[in-house]
């Protein structure tokens, strides 16, 4: 099969080779093997592909090269492994392919089939390959950790950091499809943008702080990283209730700087440290972590057939693009995904 394979972690323009000598993966007990038609560029994708989370990904024994990226799922069962019998060939299916040597960046791919689900009639195989890992990484902030459901979640204030890009524009669909009240953060050009996904308050960061706006909330959701975590707290209820979760928080850095041992600790106690002094303040503290989820997959399906929630597609590029796909990923100014074609 045809693959997008890096042998050593670098730069983009430097370490993708297009191979059609991969072998064809074979499935194994509860596994089902896909014929996929299109996948998509995550900013994890990136950060892996220049060495980011290895002492974490060593220790779960994924490990070596060659290494196929990806993670999004998009395509049509080709063959079953042992044990399966909720699936069968030709169905069109959708999820997330968790973290291994062996990606999405391919033609074909092996996955538990209990991470799949049919896809959305309505979707265009592109289309399906915009939403899993966004979904997944949305509903394992705000579902998992926060504890959201669809009944508490109704009449919630929540801000929504940098709505533009993937996670943040599938998030806004999501919370507004609970009944949440939202407000985010974008730049000039993305204004009409993320208010055509449902924000009700879009905040210019090039012209306009948020905290100068937003007060007394009861949630965020931080997609950016840990410069916007003082000030995204500083907006948040005092009432037990009120929360922060990130999604981009400093875990992984800090095991590849000091050890999985030392590394481990420092980063529990610092996320420890940091939940209990907003403890005492009122407030809510996570760092999250992308989790597959069967059951959230299910209910994310299940909005997309109602059209409560859409794909938001930046680009669709060939395999033979990887390698600019990644550098405009890497720009950090995308709005919407930028997905990758496979087979015809």
């Amino acid at each position: 099969m045809k693959a997008a394979i890096i042998t050593q972690f670098g730069d983009a323009n430097t370490v993708f080779e297009i191979r059609d000598d991969i072998a064809l993966p074979v499935p194994k007990p509860g596994e089902v093997r896909i014929k996929l038609y299109a996948t998509s560029v995550n900013p994890v994708d990136y950060k892996r592909r220049k060495g980011y989370a290895k002492q974490a990904l060593r220790l779960l024994g994924i490990t070596g090269f060659p290494l196929i990226l990806g993670s999004d799922i998009a395509g049509e069962v080709d063959s079953l492994g042992s044990g399966v019998n909720t699936f069968a060939v030709g169905n069109k299916v959708w999820g997330v392919k968790n973290a291994s040597r062996f990606g999405t960046y391919a033609e074909y791919v092996c996955c538990a089939a209990k991470d799949l689900c049919l896809m959305p009639s309505l979707l265009t195989f592109e289309q399906a390959a915009a939403l899993p890992f966004v979904g997944l990484t949305t509903w394992t902030a705000l579902v998992t950790q926060v504890g959201l459901t669809e009944k508490n979640t109704r009449n919630l204030k929540i801000l929504v950091h940098a709505g533009a890009g993937g996670v943040g524009s599938f998030a806004i669909q999501f919370l507004k499809a609970w009944g949440a009240t939202v407000a985010t953060t974008c730049s000039t050009k993305n204004i009409e943008f993320c208010k055509n996904l449902g924000a009700d308050e879009v905040i210019d960061y090039t012209t306009t702080h948020f905290k100068e706006k937003l007060s007394e909330f009861d949630g965020v959701l931080n997609t950016v990283g840990i410069s916007l975590e003082d000030d995204s707290l500083s907006i948040l209820k005092k009432d037990g209730k009120a929360f922060y979760v990130n999604i981009v928080h400093p875990l992984f850095e800090i095991i590849g700087k000091d050890g999985l041992l030392m590394g481990g600790f420092k980063a529990l106690f610092l996320m420890a440290k940091k939940k209990c002094e907003q403890c005492l303040k009122g407030r809510r503290y996570y760092w999250s972590i992308f989790r597959n989820n069967p059951h959230g997959l299910a209910i994310i399906t299940a909005l997309v057939e109602q059209a409560k929630i859409k794909p938001v597609i930046n680009c669709v590029l060939p395999l033979e693009r990887i390698v600019a796909a990644h550098e405009l990923s890497e720009t950090q100014h995308t709005a919407g995904k930028i997905i990758i074609k496979l087979n015809k």
